[in-house]
């Protein structure tokens, strides 16, 4: 931590957190930290002068994406000293589909999540193949309720458009804050 603190003008960190709900993130993330330590290790980069985002990607539809979620997540990193926030709604692709059929969802939850999805659309992507996405009515009424909770803790959100191409512009950032520096001019081989 120290060589963080150290140089925390050129670091940049995000913390994901789909739930606050730590049965279900067993459920969706069973070798993940739990919730609590999440915003703990956000808040303790937050206060060190490090740039951190807060990440809600992917929001799961008809299982993470309630009002009630969105408020408790907000309100957790926003205690933790976080203003933007990045977000994404899943979309499906093979291996995600083959990833959640293998998984431990209950059963309940697996029912509402197909559910979601029998209202879908391909959507191309910066992939090599499109991907099964909610269309996109769908995905921006999602997204608002989450700004409506964002911006109650004053809270910025930025969707995510490497993976909503059709909703979104601009960058999360998920790879950080990439900075520029001036070049030289690369060098002629041939005349």
């Amino acid at each position: 931590m120290e060589l963080l603190i150290s140089n925390a003008p050129l670091v940049s960190a995000q913390i994901g957190l789909i739930t606050p709900d730590d049965s279900l993130c067993r459920q969706l993330e069973p070798h993940a930290a739990m919730p609590a330590e999440r915003v703990a290790q956000a808040r303790v980069l937050s206060s060190c002068g490090i740039e951190t985002t807060g990440r809600i990607d992917p929001i799961i539809p008809h299982v993470t994406d309630d009002s009630e979620t969105f408020e408790r997540v907000c309100h957790d990193f926003a205690a933790a000293g976080i203003r933007l926030l990045a977000a994404s709604v899943l979309f499906l692709r093979p291996a995600v589909t083959k990833a959640l059929r293998s998984s431990d969802l209950n059963q309940a939850t697996r029912d509402r999540l197909s559910a979601a999805f029998q209202s879908r659309v391909r959507l191309p992507i910066h992939a090599r193949k499109s991907v099964t996405a909610l269309p996109a009515e769908t995905r921006n009424a999602i997204l608002d309720r989450l700004r409506i909770a964002a911006s109650a803790h004053d809270i910025m959100v930025r969707v995510c458009a490497c993976k909503n191409p059709d909703i979104a512009s601009g960058a999360c950032r998920i790879a950080g804050r990439v900075e520029r520096s001036a070049r030289s001019r690369q060098m002629v081989l041939f005349d």
